[in-house]
């Protein structure tokens, strides 16, 4: 395993060595379960299908948790927080919700300070909708939210609490 890590960016590396239930600071890492392959089968209930991108949204809005919270959530639903790495995506999303305070979205820097990465791939995002002035540059603002009155994603502390977006690929 050891020649394997060498060979593996660090974000990955981390992910595999974090697998299960371990913890990092306010964040407990859970295996995602999410195979990414086409789904022929109905969708869940409560999701949006969206064809022309791949995938189906579900809002979870009665609950408001951190963002290590609505990962988990959303991989216990088969599904991952929504990456929302396209204008395209952003414009579905904000369709979708309609709270004013803003969703949890899978889009992290908690490996890689310089790095915004994706809880679907563990890669990094090469492209993120900000909203204006974002994203900050504070130093523990390490997980990514929509700002629904700014219209774009923001950086925030993963411990802030939300409600959260669920994407399926379909």
């Amino acid at each position: 395993m050891a020649t394997l890590l060498v060979s593996l960016p660090m974000h990955l590396a981390c992910q595999i060595m974090c697998a299960g239930n371990s913890t990092n600071g306010n964040v407990t890492f859970v295996q995602n379960t999410s195979t990414g392959k086409q789904n022929s089968s109905p969708l869940p209930e409560g999701y949006i299908s969206f064809p022309d991108i791949g995938v189906a949204y579900k809002k979870h809005d009665t609950k408001y948790v951190p963002w290590n919270e609505a990962r988990r959530r959303c991989i216990e639903d088969g599904a991952t927080l929504a990456v929302v790495d396209s204008l395209k995506k952003l414009e579905y999303v904000m369709k979708v919700q309609s709270v004013t305070y803003g969703l949890h979205i899978g889009i992290h820097r908690l490996f890689d300070r310089d790095e915004w990465t994706s809880v679907k791939t563990g890669l990094p995002v090469s492209f993120v909708p900000w909203a204006l002035n974002q994203p900050t540059h504070v130093a523990d603002e390490n997980c990514v939210w929509i700002s629904t009155n700014r219209y774009g994603l923001a950086s925030a502390r993963c411990t802030s609490n939300r409600h959260f977006i669920c994407e399926i690929p379909i």
